[in-house]
């Protein structure tokens, strides 16, 4: 098995490929740059922390949060991008929304917070649009692969 944050961007990417379809490239951890393909957004996702807390006096449960950030990055004209941007986080969130996580994580991921940026440097201007989910889950200490209720 995986370590948990393993298994949680797997099951992103899953849902994200099954739900987005055509025009979507889905990538559950990415690091190096994307060549531009017109028509085709690149989504991909990184977990950038994850705080660890002890709720109970004794034991080794730890609940966790872990901070889940989703980016799509995309070329439009430059009068519709931020409009395709939007249009990403609409499809984004009614996907995460209509899953149910309840196999993997506490609650259902909270979008806590929505950022932009652009780059109009070459010849086409791209856009991204990054979506912060907070996730919770629960692990052992010792064993961070296996969820516990």
């Amino acid at each position: 098995m995986a370590h948990i944050r393993t298994q949680i961007r797997q099951r992103f990417k899953t849902v994200l490929e099954a739900s987005l379809g055509a025009g979507y490239e889905v990538y559950a951890s990415r690091k190096s740059t994307w060549n531009h393909t017109a028509g085709t957004a690149l989504v991909d996702m990184r977990i950038l922390n994850d705080q660890t807390q002890a709720r109970e006096v004794m034991g080794d449960a730890r609940a966790r949060t872990a901070s889940l950030y989703i980016r799509v990055q995309r070329s439009a004209p430059e009068d519709e991008l931020d409009d395709a941007l939007d249009a990403d986080d609409l499809a984004i969130t009614l996907v995460v929304e209509g899953e149910d996580w309840s196999d993997l994580l506490e609650e259902d991921p909270e979008l806590m917070q929505v950022n932009t940026a652009d780059d109009a440097e070459g010849g086409r201007t791209i856009g991204a649009i990054v979506l912060r989910y907070d996730l919770e889950y629960r692990i052992d200490k010792s064993d961070p692969e296996t969820r516990i209720p």
